[in-house]
């Protein structure tokens, strides 16, 4: 784990982005694999061949894909147990910013405040999960 919490909340949103863009990369890489397998039919050997890989470069985006997805995973399960500690308010707007990654407007409308106080709600969210993320670390040494 990180050493402060703001930096741990980053590393969940970046990691969640970072699986997204791999999701389209992949999403882009069948479009173009499809248009290669139909420009490429009655071409003999030549088809398989940049089908083939295709479909290894596209298992490997999969599996990167993969990685990603289980460190996003892991992170949210560390953040869900610090979560719990905290008011269920804050809890649940530092969930959609940091997990979600909704805007501070998103979450203002979702909870009827507006933007600011969403904010500023945050900001003692995030005081408040500092405590309880410097004594489980604490408790970890």
């Amino acid at each position: 784990m990180q050493k402060d919490i703001k930096t741990f909340l980053k590393s969940i949103e970046k990691t969640r982005r970072k699986a997204e863009a791999i999701g389209k990369q992949l999403n882009d890489l069948s479009e173009i694999h499809a248009m290669n397998y139909e420009n490429q039919k009655g071409k003999g050997g030549a088809a398989f061949s940049s089908v083939e890989q295709l479909a290894i470069k596209r298992e490997k985006i999969i599996n990167k894909q993969l990685d990603e997805i289980e460190r996003w995973i892991d992170l949210i399960e560390q953040l869900n147990i610090i979560l719990e500690k905290i008011d269920p308010l804050t809890a649940y707007i530092i969930s959609l910013k940091y997990v979600c990654c909704w805007t501070w407007e998103q979450i203002g409308d979702k909870l009827n405040y507006s933007a600011r106080h969403v904010y500023r709600l945050h900001i003692k969210g995030l005081n408040d999960l500092q405590e309880v993320y410097n004594e489980a670390q604490a408790s970890k040494k």
